[in-house]
């Protein structure tokens, strides 16, 4: 799903506020939602507000709100929306179903309405109370809740590097979850969700390789089967996908080859803690040497590559933190092409991010 237009009645600095959020008449997308937002402005202009109400709208949980109250008058399904800051305003996405216009407007007593209206299945201006028709809305609603998926990564943190996470929190978080934000306790989350792959590969690892080892000092081993287990374990190796050099060849090194640096590939038996650098000659680069640059591209990417988002809606909030302007052309490319079917909205003070 993907946001089409935006109308702000009034909320904040936002009066009578619209947006149409379309590729224009004649582009080779026409009348398609854009892949790529970009809110640029001066500083207390309203750029996260603009991505917190997108964000805090998409993410109520429209299935609770169908069992909690539906009043079918005939024309609309209404759901209660308890944010009378966002009355009378309203969010159209596309999905592929067809056009779904979220509106919200002053109503119930004990709180507001959330207006849900189908341009291709349901008629506005048709009045029928046709069970059919009633059961049809509902399978729309349960549609939208599992289809409709959000990603925020907000700029007032200092993401820092993972901590052991307890088994305890873990089970509060979910990668398959609708909705996400990154924050320091859900980075830890996805960073062991990629640790898990990487321990994974380590112990099959050390396991064959003290199987070999075994071999190796067992006195009725003939040269001839040394040599063979030993190409065996050399072409099991190759035949293995080594998740730190997938992690450095398909993803992070695309942006830190920028910053001179790359992912070490080589597997640390002791501890793998978290991802270590080296530069492009080889020279290791201990973590608390990582420039503010770097740890910022890596510790708000991994989680885009942990969660591999498809068909989500990317909330980002000032992308160019700490990132010299060559990198800023660089890195909204890098970004989106985690999720390369989703649609990314980005509220920057940067001309580099917005050009």
């Amino acid at each position: 799903m993907q946001v089409k237009s935006l109308l702000i009645k009034d909320f904040q600095q936002f009066k009578d506020f619209s947006l149409d959020l379309c590729y224009p008449k004649g582009h080779e997308f026409e009348g398609q939602p854009l892949k790529k937002v970009c809110i640029i402005g001066q500083s207390g202009t309203g750029k996260t507000t603009l991505l917190n109400f997108l964000r805090e709208v998409l993410e109520c949980n429209l299935e609770e709100r169908y069992s909690r109250r539906l009043v079918h008058n005939h024309k609309y399904d209404y759901f209660e929306l308890n944010y009378e800051k966002y009355k009378e305003s309203k969010i159209e996405i596309s999905e592929k179903y067809g056009t779904v216009t979220f509106y919200i407007n002053a109503g119930f007593k004990n709180g507001l309405e959330f207006l849900l209206s189908m341009a291709k299945n349901l008629s506005a201006d048709k009045e029928s109370s046709k069970p059919e028709e009633k059961e049809l809305s509902k399978s729309i609603i349960n549609r939208i809740s599992s289809n409709l998926k959000t990603i925020y990564i907000p700029a007032n943190q200092n993401l820092d590097f993972p901590s052991k996470i307890n088994p305890s929190e873990k089970d509060t978080l979910n990668k398959d979850s609708s909705h996400h934000i990154i924050n320091q306790d859900s980075f830890d989350f996805y960073w062991s969700l990629i640790l898990e792959t990487i321990e994974e590969f380590k112990e099959t690892l050390i396991q064959r390789r003290n199987e070999f080892a075994k071999l190796a000092t067992n006195a009725n081993t003939s040269t001839q089967q040394l040599t063979d287990e030993a190409q065996n374990l050399k072409e099991w190796e190759k035949s293995r996908v080594n998740p730190l050099k997938k992690l450095g060849d398909e993803f992070l090194d695309r942006i830190l080859y920028h910053f001179n640096l790359r992912v070490k590939t080589e597997v640390d038996f002791q501890d793998i803690g978290f991802i270590k650098l080296e530069t492009l000659r080889g020279e290791s680069v201990e973590s608390d040497v990582w420039s503010t640059a770097t740890k910022q591209v890596i510790l708000t990417a991994l989680p885009l590559y942990a969660l591999k988002p498809e068909s989500t809606i990317v909330f980002f909030d000032e992308p160019e933190r700490s990132l010299y302007p060559d990198i800023q052309t660089k890195v909204v490319d890098f970004y989106t092409s985690l999720a390369p079917d989703s649609q990314f909205f980005f509220a920057t003070h940067s001309p580099m991010i917005a050009a």
